[in-house]
């Protein structure tokens, strides 16, 4: 699995406990059981399998809908690769959950504009957490577009989002 050495400090954190089986000629398989998922490598002569813990935050099932499509076709075009999404509806859910289970995805997709708190502020506050995850904006306005990157977002993409905008 590909992690940067504070994600690998981050999940190490979150281990309950591991499992590896295989042999030197089919290779291996580590089973990470974590906190919140089971992070499964397989390391075979052909290649491993990756996994990506994904947030989208929206509050339009719609939209949800919609980027959960994107990232499923993305990930059968790439072979290798598999998501574990959550999805939230507002901001201060997927925050509650970041603070209060530990939950540390990879990436953050996120609206703007949502009841409640926006998705800058809930950017602000991950920051602020030490969250260094990747985030990427989508929303209806150019508006926020100078504060996203003062969040350090990886992308701000104006909706209606195609496919090859996100990847």
């Amino acid at each position: 699995i590909i992690y940067e050495r504070n994600e690998i400090f981050n999940l190490c954190n979150h281990i309950l406990y591991f499992k590896i089986s295989g042999d030197n000629m089919t290779g291996f398989v580590l089973t990470l059981y974590v906190k919140f998922a089971t992070v499964i490598i397989q390391s075979r002569k052909k290649g491993r399998r990756i996994m990506y813990q994904i947030a989208l935050c929206d509050d339009e099932i719609m939209e949800l809908d919609k980027v959960e499509e994107m990232l499923e076709s993305y990930r059968k075009q790439q072979n290798g690769y598999d998501f574990l999404i959550r999805r939230f509806t507002h901001a201060d859910g997927l925050l509650q959950f970041v603070r209060g289970e530990g939950y540390v995805p990879d990436l953050i997709i996120m609206d703007i504009y949502m009841p409640g708190k926006m998705g800058i502020e809930a950017a602000k506050e991950l920051r602020e957490m030490g969250n260094e995850c990747r985030i990427i904006f989508l929303t209806t306005s150019r508006e926020y577009a100078l504060e996203a990157f003062r969040v350090d977002a990886d992308q701000y993409l104006v909706k209606p989002v195609m496919e090859e905008e996100m990847f």
